[in-house]
C-alpha cells in the first residue's frame, strides 16, 4: 500500500527526520523530480526511505568535489572536466545554485 508523496511531503518527511541539512532546497526538489521521473519512467511506485536517500546521495560544489577526490584528480579540471569526470562515474544531477547532486560510488 502506498500513499502519494507531494514535493511538500517529500522535503517535510526530510525535516522530520532530522535530515533537512543534508541537502538544500533546490536539492531536495531536484531529488524529489528525479525520483518522480524514475517512477514515471519505469512504471513502479519507489518507498520514500530518508535515510537511504541520505546515504546514497550527496549535495557538494564543484570545489568540495575537487578537495575531496584530490587523490584521484589531476587538480588542474575546469569545471566541466570535473562534471564529466563525474558524469562517468556515477550519477549528476546539477542545481541550478552550482552545486551538484550525485551518487555515492
Amino acid at each position: 500500500m502506498y500513499t502519494q508523496v507531494t514535493e511538500n511531503d517529500f522535503i517535510q518527511a526530510f525535516i522530520d527526520m532530522n535530515r533537512e541539512d543534508n541537502f538544500s532546497r533546490d536539492g531536495l526538489m531536484s531529488l524529489y523530480n528525479f525520483f518522480e521521473q524514475l517512477e514515471d519512467d519505469t512504471g513502479e511506485p519507489m518507498e520514500l526511505d530518508v535515510i537511504a536517500i541520505c546515504c546514497d546521495w550527496y549535495e557538494s560544489t564543484l570545489d568540495q568535489i575537487r578537495q575531496q577526490y584530490s587523490n584521484i584528480l589531476d587538480g588542474d579540471e575546469d569545471d566541466g572536466d570535473l562534471l564529466d569526470w563525474l558524469n562517468d562515474e556515477t550519477m549528476v544531477i546539477a542545481l541550478d545554485n552550482g552545486a551538484v547532486l550525485y551518487t555515492a560510488f
